[in-house]
């Protein structure tokens, strides 16, 4: 079994977890297990919520009081209370078969460790993820399990990374309580800055919801003295601002070991030290302040690589994606970032360059060192538009099909593009419409997906509406041999319209 922590945005999909504050693109949990192969990947929550609470009901009751409370953090709705408590979270990994059965029997710790690298990277909604190397109840402690284990010999003498810089960062989460061993009493003493004094246990005051947590270089100092047994063995130097290895002490969180799993009981906190082993992905170069290419309704650069990551874009395999509804192309640069450029995409946009302009595009995936899209001017629904972008792929004749679709379609009624006033509009949601045209395709031996390739799209419904109404029926399902995976996971956008995520495999 192994043992890791990931900070991730509320209510966000398992997949594609990420940061400690709240999103505006708050999307439902999948399942609590994955699986890969005999992996068994188990996700729990970290933080426990110890903050004022409002209820609805309690509101108009409790303003005199809370009005009076102005020296206590701003209660949250109860309705927030889960998302607080899931944005970090333990992923504890082992055989699916046997939960006490050690994860090295079957896949080696290297191995592990690179898959895990290789997923966080692309996860627009992981921040980081840190392996656990040791948990006690003291920085001396947590110190002593470390030298015992290991878990830092790669940064002593003689060691693969003896010469790289490192930094040790303290965090604090819920009210847990700061305390100083008397060792650390004792190198405090002693420490030049000895005018300084410091409590045995001063209590911490919950985090507000959705705050950065930082603590005091104080107190990160004094958990440093405490654990000098081990930092003093480490050869590299001090860098705080961009160092190789990176080291978080975590207070607060609940305590999640093996034996409290099995005795249901998380109510105990610990002290974890943790080493990081990969980060996600920047997404803020990708945000629309920083594009060139803005549209007035562009897609957040998370929504984009969930798009791409549920569709299961992979990388260095030169994939072939396309966006038939392409916009000013953010899904196909985030597929750009997960691939590491090694990708084949197109892009169909109907609307002109004074909308959407061509050359703005090809100018945010050069800033980006990152491979441009053609971006082809025309309707998706028009034969002539998919032809050419199946022959810029290799040809209509041999070409098996995109490996993925992924798209965001227009959330409105689709207008006909012709001069004709008396035509009326086609009120056809647009995925629909191109459900039909990819049965058209098929029928006649041109695949616009390939079989066993994915398409991942976002479907508007309406408050009084269901998923399954705004789906493409299953008739047209069935002809375009695609097959829902899933039931898809809901986005709220306002009080009258969500968004849903959909993946589709091709049959």
């Amino acid at each position: 079994m192994a043992s890791y922590l990931k900070k991730r945005t509320h209510d966000a999909y398992r997949d594609i977890p990420r940061a400690t504050t709240p999103s505006s693109d708050n999307f439902s949990d999948l399942n609590q297990k994955h699986y890969l192969t005999n992996i068994e990947f188990d996700f729990h929550d970290a933080l426990k919520y110890q903050g004022p609470i409002h209820y609805p009901s309690a509101i108009a009751a409790n303003r005199e009081t809370t009005a009076l409370s102005t020296y206590e953090p701003e209660p949250i709705p109860v309705s927030q209370v889960q998302a607080y408590e899931s944005a970090m979270q333990y992923v504890v990994i082992s055989d699916n078969n046997d939960f006490l059965n050690p994860i090295s029997s079957f896949i080696n710790q290297l191995t592990l460790t690179n898959l895990l690298r290789s997923t966080v990277e692309r996860c627009s909604l992981v921040r980081r993820m840190v392996r656990v190397v040791a948990i006690g109840d003291s920085y001396a402690e947590v110190a002593e399990e470390a030298l015992k284990n290991g878990s830092f010999e790669d940064m002593m003498e003689n060691g693969v990374n003896a010469h790289a810089t490192w930094s040790i960062r303290l965090r604090r989460y819920g009210s847990a309580q700061h305390r100083i061993s008397e060792s650390a009493e004792s190198n405090i003493d002693n420490h030049k800055d000895n005018r300084l004094t410091y409590p045995k246990t001063k209590q911490k005051r919950q985090a507000r919801y959705g705050k950065n947590v930082r603590s005091s270089l104080t107190d990160e100092k004094n958990a440093i003295f405490s654990m000098s047994e081990l930092i003093k063995l480490f050869q590299g130097k001090v860098n705080l601002m961009n160092p190789d290895c990176k080291i978080y002490i975590l207070e607060g969180l609940r305590d999640f070991s093996l034996n409290n799993r099995l005795r249901g009981s998380d109510d105990n906190t610990k002290i974890l030290l943790g080493r990081v082993i990969a980060n996600g992905p920047k997404t803020s170069i990708y945000s629309p302040k920083t594009r060139i290419c803005v549209t007035t309704t562009p897609l957040c650069p998370i929504a984009s690589f969930t798009l791409c990551n549920i569709a299961q874009t992979q990388r260095n395999t030169n994939t072939a994606i396309l966006d038939p509804f392409a916009g000013s192309c953010a899904t196909l640069l985030a597929a750009a970032h997960i691939t590491k450029g090694q990708c084949r995409s197109v892009g169909i946009e109907i609307c002109h360059d004074g909308y959407v302009n061509r050359n703005d595009i090809k100018r945010d995936f050069d800033s980006r060192s990152l491979p441009p899209p053609l971006v082809i001017r025309g309707d998706c629904l028009s034969s002539d538009v998919r032809d050419r972008a199946r022959a810029e792929m290799g040809g209509n004749e041999c070409f098996p099909g995109f490996d993925v679709i992924v798209t965001d379609p227009p959330y409105g009624i689709r207008e006909a593009m012709s001069s004709s006033p008396n035509l009326e509009f086609d009120t056809t949601p647009p995925l629909t419409q191109l459900f039909q045209v990819i049965a058209q395709d098929k029928a006649i031996g041109k695949p616009l997906l390939k079989v066993g390739g994915r398409l991942a799209a976002f479907v508007p419904v309406r408050k009084g509406e269901t998923l399954e109404e705004c789906l493409p029926p299953a008739d047209v399902q069935k002809d375009a041999g695609l097959v829902l995976e899933g039931e898809g996971k809901e986005q709220v956008l306002n009080d009258i319209l969500s968004r849903w995520l959909v993946s589709f495999v091709g049959a």
